[in-house]
């Protein structure tokens, strides 16, 4: 059974079909070889059912939140301050990749997300900055990853509905790792900078970092929203994902558009 299964999925998928397609019809034949008495309205109203989950509902809402701030202004002012704090110590553009994904991380809770928005903006700065193309790309999907690991993240909260665990003890959980990953990062970062002789880049004043903070006020108001009402016990983890995506959207067609 298992060996059909697995022939029919990776034949699938050699053969282009759509992940869904590939899941949907590897199970289905598979079940109906093996199971032909099996009423397949059992399996139908088995399948739909596993999508009847509440806190399901917290993924397309995080991943939607994480695609308008990736489309629209908020990815790009939150890499504009963290490069303003950041920018002037020996790898500092780096260091901005990987203080930007975390940031971003802790909004959208999506690594794919993460890597379009915050990837979208620095990669282009970090090969005109003297960055390897291969250090660079592989600095942004592992700072990325971030993500699902500092809360809100869409893994945790998938695995947590599997095994039925509390979601927000997850959360807690992954904040402290998820720190210090993101300081072990920025250390290979500055070892990697100074050993390959990276231009440093001018210290930003302080009324420069005002500035930056103050046109990122907005942005950065939203990690504070989620994790502080999410651990405060005003939202459940659904709550949070429509909170994000309703404080997203008006940030970004309200309050940037002005």
């Amino acid at each position: 059974m298992l060996t059909l299964l697995f022939v029919l999925f990776f034949g699938l998928l050699i053969f282009a079909f759509p992940l869904y397609v590939v899941i949907l019809l590897s199970s289905v034949i598979t079940f109906v070889i093996f199971y032909p008495n099996l009423p397949m309205g059992m399996v139908c109203q088995q399948m739909v059912d596993g999508f009847r989950i509440f806190t399901l509902l917290a993924v397309p809402l995080f991943i939607f939140s994480g695609k308008i701030m990736g489309s629209g202004q908020i990815s790009d002012k939150l890499v504009c301050f963290v490069q303003a704090m950041l920018g002037h110590i020996p790898g500092g553009l780096a260091h901005t990749t990987v203080g930007s994904c975390a940031v971003f991380g802790a909004i959208s809770g999506s690594t794919a997300a993460t890597v379009a928005a915050i990837g979208g903006a620095i990669y282009p700065k970090l090969l005109k900055a003297g960055y390897r193309d291969t250090f660079s790309l592989g600095l942004i999907v592992n700072a990325s990853n971030l993500a699902a690991l500092i809360p809100p993240s869409i893994l945790m909260i998938l695995y947590g509905v599997q095994v039925k665990c509390s979601i927000g003890e997850m959360f807690i959980a992954g904040i402290v790792p998820g720190i210090m990953i993101a300081i072990m990062m920025m250390i290979y970062c500055y070892y990697w900078a100074v050993k390959n002789n990276v231009p440093v880049e001018q210290r930003a004043g302080w009324k420069e970092r005002w500035a930056a903070a103050k046109d990122a006020k907005w942005a950065l108001g939203l990690p504070i929203i989620i994790i502080g009402g999410m651990f405060g016990g005003v939202f459940s983890p659904s709550e949070t994902a429509a909170v994000a995506a309703l404080y997203s959207i008006i940030v970004e067609c309200v309050i940037y558009n002005l």
